[in-house]
């Protein structure tokens, strides 16, 4: 999560102990953290979510989604992701979409790249191949993994004219590139999540 929300938590230490405490006593663990998410604690919004994704507490997608949307609505990039993931699960692509177009607008690589998918394949709206474009070129200028795949992919098809068909074949070059990069990162530093790898 942004270092943001971080800095607005109403109690950062109850926070971590709450955290702490879904592994040992869930119910309890729950109680507080909605109290904190009742403060504004975003981060008590977000530990609830992926609680009920079943992390800590039997999975309800019902629950996790509220909390993914009051996330949402404190300016949660990631929660909004999360959320419009779960929407296009359900074949919700409208509130996908919206969920999407929100995180996206905030500038989070992961939403850029799914409504770009979303608007090359017509779920939620109607097909338009030239947003497709505009946007996984911006997710890839900004080291888009996925993004960078599946421009040069539309590239090479020649879904943007000839002239470009070359130029995806250069991004694949440079693909393999950034693939080496971050397996070797991985291998230093062990894995991560990376934004530039969700997809």
């Amino acid at each position: 999560m942004n270092e943001g929300y971080w800095a607005r938590e109403p109690d950062i230490d109850e926070l971590r102990r709450l955290y702490d405490q879904l592994k040992t006593d869930p119910g309890s663990a729950v109680a507080g953290l909605e109290s904190l998410a009742g403060r504004g604690s975003t981060m008590s919004m977000w530990y609830l979510a992926e609680a009920y994704m079943g992390t800590n507490l039997p999975k309800d997608i019902a629950k996790a989604k509220y909390w993914y949307g009051q996330a949402d609505q404190q300016g949660s990039s990631e929660a909004s992701f999360m959320l419009g993931r779960i929407c296009a699960q359900e074949r919700d692509y409208e509130s996908a979409l919206a969920a999407f177009s929100r995180s996206a607008s905030r500038g989070y690589l992961p939403s850029i790249y799914r409504l770009a998918m979303m608007y090359r394949d017509g779920s939620g709206t109607k097909t338009d191949i030239d947003r497709c474009r505009m946007l996984l070129e911006e997710a890839t200028s900004k080291g888009h993994i996925f993004a960078k795949r599946d421009l040069a992919t539309l590239y090479i098809s020649g879904s943007f004219g000839p002239k470009l068909v070359f130029r995806g074949f250069a991004l694949l070059a440079t693909l393999a590139r950034d693939v080496a990069g971050l397996l070797v990162s991985a291998i230093r530093h062990g894995p991560v999540i990376d934004n530039r790898l969700l997809g």
